[in-house]
């Protein structure tokens, strides 16, 4: 499963954050725990060497090295002395004293010289034990990384799962939105593009990407659909529309229609192109004369009598911003609804104030019923013998199934 960017970069920057902050407290830490060690075992053999001479003097004064043994003997007792020594004028060991196990890898070594009758010029050496002084704090350190990682993976899932979930909100509110070409960035720089055109004032559209088309939306108007319920049971209703859906769905298909939403009993579909021409209005009478005909084949078919009329309009639109678009198609379509109010079961009629009725015989047979609204009659031969394949091939394709 592909892990989204937005979750990915989110539980990295949380994850690397508290490694930076955990590694920086753990040197921290580390620091003062030496320096506090350090601290400790300066005192402490300062403290043994100042009381030590005057224990040993009247040993050494005497002689006595078995006195010394003792006094050295109880020091290495302490676990933070490793040895002591007592060395002569020429530096040869006269008295050692050594805790055993291992030798510790790190020891701080502390003199002092001594004095007496027999050896004026000898010196004490201790050897302190590093590692025993700081033991208690690798134990502090221990204990708050071992608190560290858990917080920081418990912090890291939290962030995965909520970044996670975020995540497949904006993908899925980005899926529902136009203009899904290929965008580049995480989910969120994704939704701003989509969303761009979208919060963008028209007025800063000009002249900046603002796309016009022209778009012609055909009314599909079932005048008796109340009287289809009296005329089939409830099966042959459902296979009625569902052979309606496919005639519709195929014949949009084949001439570069879009269907829109509906209401009861009435269709909507566009077709656009890059301006109003002769091409684009034959284009759309040649789509309403198929579906007519096809509706009609499926109305004999199926034994019932539909009543349907076609209406198309047209305007130039802005295909950005999407809301600016929807308007003017919601336009387009109360227009269409204003025309169908005069128009007959079977007719199919078009509105434009490009061309003249003159100017669109050559593509059709038209009459004109009012100022700039025309009723289609009839296409010229040589265009109706490609109708009447199309048409053939419609009715091969969504009609003959039906039983």
């Amino acid at each position: 499963m592909r892990l989204n960017t937005l979750t990915r970069k989110t539980t990295a920057f949380v994850v690397l954050t508290y490694l930076i902050f955990g590694l920086t407290n753990l040197s921290f830490v580390s620091h003062l725990s030496h320096q506090h060690a350090d601290e400790i075992l300066t005192s402490k053999g300062n403290l043994l060497l100042k009381n030590l001479p005057e224990r040993l003097s009247t040993a050494m004064d005497n002689n006595d090295n078995i006195s010394i043994q003792v006094s050295l003997n109880q020091i290495t007792k302490d676990p933070l002395i490793y040895s002591a020594s007592l060395y002569n004028r020429t530096n040869d060991m006269r008295v050692h004293s050594q805790r055993g196990g291992n030798i510790p890898s790190q020891l701080q070594i502390l003199r002092v010289p001594v004095k007496s009758k027999i050896n004026p010029s000898g010196f004490i050496e201790l050897s302190l034990d590093k590692e025993s002084a700081l033991l208690p704090y690798r134990w502090v350190i221990i204990a708050c990384l071992s608190f560290w990682t858990i917080f920081t993976v418990t912090i890291a899932i939290t962030c995965f799962k909520f970044t996670k979930k975020i995540s497949s909100r904006i993908t899925h509110l980005s899926n529902r939105l136009p203009n899904k070409k290929a965008l580049r960035g995480d989910e969120l720089k994704i939704l701003e593009q989509q969303i761009e055109t979208l919060i963008t004032p028209s007025d800063d559209l000009e002249g900046h990407g603002k796309r016009t088309r022209y778009c012609s939306i055909v009314r599909v108007t079932l005048f008796n659909r109340k009287c289809i319920a009296n005329q089939l049971n409830r099966e042959n209703q459902e296979l009625l529309f569902e052979k309606l859906d496919l005639c519709i769905t195929h014949t949009t298909a084949l001439y570069g229609a879009r269907r829109l939403e509906g209401e009861e009993g009435v269709l909507y579909f566009e077709i656009q192109s890059a301006e109003c021409s002769k091409k684009h209005l034959l284009a759309s009478m040649m789509c309403m004369y198929a579906m007519k005909r096809l509706l009609s084949n499926l109305a004999s078919q199926m034994g019932i009598e539909l009543k349907v009329g076609f209406t198309a309009a047209g305007n130039t639109v802005v295909t950005t911003p999407l809301f600016q678009y929807q308007e003017q198609v919601n336009d387009l379509k109360k227009f269409c609804a204003r025309l169908s109010c005069k128009l007959e079961p079977g007719a199919i009629s078009i509105f434009t104030d490009g061309f003249s009725c003159d100017e669109l015989s050559t593509i059709a047979v038209l009459s004109q019923s009012d100022d700039n609204f025309f009723t289609f009659k009839a296409f010229t031969p040589n265009r109706q013998d490609l109708m009447d394949k199309q048409i053939q091939y419609l009715a091969d394709v969504c009609l003959t199934k039906i039983v």
